[in-house]
């Protein structure tokens, strides 16, 4: 047995396979927190669980499923990921959000992305086969902080609230935004809270829904 933090007083988010996968190639598993693909093609899945304030952070694990592995992950607006129809990439066209994206394996650096605006990053190659990656959102401050392998990119410090990514001009006060997640070639492992990922504990920062 695995110890879980998930109850029902105290209940962490899940994809929701009820609204997506938006393509066939899609599946999920794991009590809805394994999604992947192993085709050369974009599949993009969402929580149930909408925020509209406050302070969270969840934890991805990128595992190889093909020949060109990429992901990208953030938060989408309800009015995306209820739309039908295949590849809705996130960040993409008509699909904005908030987040950040690896490059192909053989790039050599990623990208954050704000609406359907993708900006490189300085901080080298982050596609990595069983990487952690991190999300921590600061919506009453509206910056955005991302991680791999446990050290924050972009030079950013949630703790301190420095070096984040300022998502003002996506984010409406009150409007729910709901964690999202693009794979190519990839499958991923999804900690919103317990501390595991399966049944293998959390190595770095551990998640809070």
């Amino acid at each position: 047995l695995t110890k879980t933090e998930d109850n029902p007083s105290n209940n962490f988010a899940t994809l929701s396979p009820a609204t997506l996968p938006r393509n066939s190639g899609g599946t999920i598993s794991n009590g809805n927190l394994f999604f992947g693909t192993s085709a050369a093609q974009w599949t993009t899945e969402s929580s149930a669980f909408g925020i509209t304030n406050g302070k969270y952070y969840f934890e991805v694990k990128l595992k190889d499923n093909g020949s060109d592995r990429r992901f990208r992950w953030g938060l989408q607006k309800n009015a995306v990921i209820i739309t039908s129809g295949n590849n809705y990439v996130l960040c993409g066209t008509n699909n904005p959000c908030i987040g950040y994206r690896t490059g192909g394996e053989s790039a050599t650096q990623g990208g954050y992305l704000i609406n359907n605006t993708d900006t490189a990053l300085s901080d080298g190659d982050i596609n990595e086969n069983n990487a952690i990656y991190g999300f921590a959102i600061d919506l009453d401050n509206q910056r955005m902080y991302g991680h791999f392998n446990g050290t924050w990119l972009h030079s950013g410090n949630p703790s301190a609230g420095t070096g984040g990514i300022d998502v003002s001009s996506f984010y409406t006060v009150g409007e729910p935004l709901f964690p999202s997640f693009t794979v190519h070639n990839s499958n991923i492992e999804l900690n919103f809270g317990n501390g595991y990922f399966g049944t293998t504990a959390v190595a770095t920062n551990s998640g809070n829904g």
